[in-house]
């Protein structure tokens, strides 16, 4: 939007001085867009590099990426310049022409911000509205059906294959999106771990739960879909352990079992805020057992089927669609996330944890923390770890996503926190740095 208003400033302004030549026109908006371009891109770098991230080519080329849309809404209005000449029009309608392309392309562009790799945020949108209120147990009001509501316009798409509403290409990178950042909120960087779907109505809610945070209770999150076949890279380079929270969402079975299993061991690790959500649940346990209990051969049955003795095995009785009271242990993360002891949540699974197998994780410190009416496990817990809290079902599906379940809202507060105490540590290297400079001076 930003270049597509460039590009129509220039249009506009060349049409106030009378004639003007096509071929300058045309070049002056396409250099005015490699100049704006180039701008950003600087600015971008300049401004990671003074809160300490070094440059990379890599680095540059996602930046250099990221911004190629300033020129790229040049280019409509450039075309529109040159075939005016062919369809007879004279300056006053070859300037409506132009203005008229970038306002076509700027609506047919697609719903969210792809790029190949973290950074800085750089995509703002903001839902204005009132909000519904949340009845006791978290359902609220389920609102208009997803397919009536308006379609969201303010989010874009940048990298050449991704299709709008559909899984991205074959070679799947992350995927951005931020919320609008406010002058007094800590932002923080969280990694959504899934394989993202139109049809998963959970990730369908992440735009709307993101933005609530944000507007609601000043938590900014600057968020990255990461694919699960890219998480286990993600991971031994070392990107994941820069962000501030991860959270596994549903949508099992994942194209990668070992990349989420992947990303759920750096959160683990390295002390990184970490929610897992019904699919993300059942691989936080399976990735315990395996990683700290270890049990090599624990499996999950969706992914095995064949396995004799899977950790997490089909329920006896579908979650899908299911509500039910969730009772939260006392003095529990659980409780305290849920700011409640008793809660009704909603699922959409059909595997969890073999009972057989639960004592083997509590006896190496795994605390399973909420259970059903029947006292089945569905939610566990990491204790010693900032935030470390997996649940069976999805609190993604509370209300119409306007009204973050508490859950949401507790790993936000657990992420900024987070960030909050990497800003500090950055600042008083830098100060050190700095005191030792003069010093030496």
């Amino acid at each position: 939007m930003y270049g597509s208003l460039l590009a129509t400033s220039v249009v506009a302004t060349a049409s106030t001085v009378g004639t003007y030549p096509r071929l300058q026109l045309i070049l002056l908006l396409l250099v005015t867009g490699v100049v704006f371009w180039a701008t950003h891109v600087y600015a971008q770098l300049a401004g990671e590099r003074l809160v300490g991230q070094p440059w990379s080519g890599q680095e540059i080329r996602r930046v250099a990426l990221h911004e190629w849309p300033i020129f790229e809404a040049a280019l409509l209005p450039a075309v529109a310049v040159a075939c005016s000449g062919l369809l007879g029009l004279d300056y006053a309608g070859t300037a409506w022409l132009a203005m008229g392309g970038w306002r076509w392309r700027s609506r047919s562009c697609g719903r969210v911000w792809a790029r190949p790799a973290p950074g800085p945020p750089a995509a703002s949108w903001r839902r204005r509205g009132r909000q519904p209120r949340a009845r006791p147990d978290h359902r609220g009001d389920e609102g208009r059906p997803e397919a009536l509501r308006a379609p969201r316009s303010d989010l874009l798409i940048d990298h050449p294959g991704t299709i709008v509403g559909a899984e991205v290409d074959s070679a799947p990178r992350m995927i951005h999106m931020t919320t609008t950042p406010s002058l007094t909120s800590c932002i923080a960087r969280i990694a959504l771990v899934g394989d993202r779907s139109p049809h998963v109505k959970s990730h369908t809610r992440i735009p709307l739960l993101l933005d609530a945070l944000a507007a609601r209770d000043g938590l900014v999150l600057d968020a990255y879909w990461i694919p699960t076949a890219r998480a286990s890279a993600e991971a031994a380079a070392g990107a994941l352990a820069g962000f501030d929270a991860v959270w596994v969402l549903p949508g099992s079975p994942y194209a990668s079992e070992a990349g989420a299993l992947a990303a759920i061991r750096v959160a683990r690790e390295e002390g990184i805020p970490f929610l897992g959500t019904c699919g993300g649940f059942q691989h936080a346990v399976l990735e315990y057992a395996r990683g700290v209990c270890g049990l090599a051969g624990a499996a999950h049955a969706e992914n095995d089927p064949g396995a004799e003795d899977p950790l997490i095995a089909p329920l006896a009785c579908s979650l899908v669609g299911h509500e039910g009271l969730v009772r939260a242990e006392p003095g529990s993360l659980a409780e305290s996330a849920l700011g409640a002891e008793r809660s009704v949540e909603r699922y959409h699974c059909d595997y969890g944890p073999a009972p057989r197998h639960l004592p083997a994780l509590t006896e190496r410190g795994l605390r399973l923390s909420g259970h059903d009416e029947d006292g089945q496990v569905r939610m566990a817990e990491l204790p010693g770890h900032p935030f470390f809290l997996a649940t069976l079902f999805q609190p993604e599906l509370a209300g119409d996503g306007t009204r973050p379940h508490p859950v949401v809202k507790a790993l936000a507060t657990a992420a900024v926190a987070h960030a909050a105490r990497r800003a500090d540590g950055v600042a008083g290297r830098r100060a050190a740095t700095l005191s030792a400079s003069r010093s030496a001076g």
